[in-house]
């Protein structure tokens, strides 16, 4: 007797289709930088990050112009005038000593926001499963909620847990930094 003929088709594991939340993701490229000594968990400095696309341009040496009254200041750099937020005087009540790098970022409110960093700042990617969205309530009740997520990243150093920044807060505590 002859077997009846099968309808179905069989799909191996190999070429069968993966759902898209399981398909691996594209590394996520961050640029990652901390202000030394000045603002430590512990004996450790804090890593802050922000996303490349984000990033306009990294300067090196820059001269800020502030009162000192707030956290914003100004630089003049080629063509530009960008906005500075003294992130490092927000966390630690110190600015940063000498400015050896700017990072300039795109921001929807404004023209160009820079952050000035004594330490060179350092290119890393990240797994897509290595970023995790901070909660609400914590943004609402530590000064660090300056971020929106949190990144593990491995750095010369070894590995780093990343603090990576809203912008939009960031410019709120400009704002309120002047009120």
């Amino acid at each position: 007797m002859i077997p009846p003929q099968s309808t179905s088709t069989l799909v191996s594991p190999s070429s069968a289709v993966t759902p898209s939340s399981e398909r691996q993701q594209p590394n996520r490229k961050l640029i990652l930088f901390n202000f030394g000594q000045q603002v430590l968990s512990g004996n450790l400095p804090i890593y802050f990050g922000v996303h490349i696309h984000s990033i306009q341009h990294i300067y090196g040496k820059t001269t800020i112009y502030s009162s000192g009254k707030t956290l914003a200041g100004i630089a003049h750099i080629d063509d530009h005038e960008i906005t500075i937020l003294d992130l490092c005087r927000y966390l630690s009540n110190q600015s940063v000593a000498e400015v050896n790098y700017l990072i300039a970022l795109r921001s929807p409110d404004v023209d160009l926001l820079g952050i000035p960093l004594y330490e060179s700042p350092v290119l890393v990617e990240v797994p897509p499963k290595n970023i995790r969205e901070l909660p609400t309530s914590y943004r609402h009740l530590d000064y660090l909620g300056v971020a929106n997520q949190v990144a593990i990243a491995e750095t010369e150093e070894g590995t780093q847990t990343a603090f990576l920044l809203d912008l939009n807060r960031l410019i709120s505590l400009m704002i309120q930094s002047v009120e």
